[in-house]
C-alpha cells in the first residue's frame, strides 16, 4: 500500500510539474534517533511538492546528488509510463524546468548545487536559507544564558531550561 501512495505521488509531482518553468529544487536534512533523512521539494510560485524522503547513509554531496537524480527520474518515469510518454525525454523536460536550489549554507550542500549544474549541464541560482544560521544564534544564546544563570548562582528551571530564558519568553507574550 506504501508503495502505490509512492506511485500516485510521483504521477502528481510530475503531472504538476511536467510544464512548468522557473523552478525551485530545494532539500534539507535532518537526523531523527540516529537516522539520516533527506528531503527534496520542488516549488513553482503558490506551490510546494514533496518530492521524496529518503534515509542516506552518508552526507557528502555525492550522496545528495545521487538522491536528487534518482528521486527525480523516479518521478519523471514513472509518470511518463502511466501516459505512454519516452521515459527519457520526460525525465529530461522535468530536469530543464529547474532553474533555482534552495538550501541551508553548508558547504555540502553548495558542492551539490555544483555537481548538479554539471549533472543538468545547465546554470542553476543558488538560493540560501538564514533560518538555519538564527536557528544558531539561538541555541548559542540560550547556553550563553545557561552559563550566565550558573556563574549569578540562579537554579536552572525544570528540564535544564534557563530561568532567564524563560522570563524573556513570558515577557514576549505580554502585550
Amino acid at each position: 500500500m506504501a508503495q502505490e501512495l509512492v506511485v500516485l505521488l510521483n504521477i502528481q509531482v510530475a503531472e504538476t510539474l511536467i510544464d512548468q518553468r522557473n523552478l525551485t529544487l530545494s532539500w534539507d536534512a535532518t537526523t531523527l534517533d540516529g537516522v539520516h533523512l533527506n528531503e527534496i521539494h520542488i516549488s513553482m510560485p503558490g506551490q510546494a511538492l514533496c518530492v521524496d524522503i529518503r534515509r542516506l547513509l552518508g552526507g557528502t554531496s555525492t550522496d545528495y546528488l545521487q538522491h536528487k537524480s534518482d528521486a527525480l527520474f523516479n518521478t519523471a518515469s514513472t509518470c511518463a509510463r502511466y501516459k505512454g510518454l519516452p521515459e527519457a525525454a520526460t525525465a529530461l523536460k522535468l530536469q530543464k524546468a529547474i532553474s533555482n536550489t534552495l538550501t541551508d549554507r553548508a558547504a555540502v550542500n553548495h558542492a551539490t548545487v555544483m555537481k548538479l549544474q554539471n549533472l543538468f549541464d545547465s546554470q542553476l541560482l543558488e538560493m540560501n536559507c538564514n533560518v538555519h544560521v538564527l536557528d544558531g544564534f539561538a541555541t548559542a544564546a540560550h547556553q550563553a544564558l545557561k552559563e550566565a544563570d550558573r556563574k549569578a548562582g540562579i537554579q536552572l528551571a525544570f528540564r535544564g531550561e534557563s530561568r532567564t530564558v524563560l522570563c524573556i519568553a513570558a515577557v514576549s507574550k505580554l502585550r
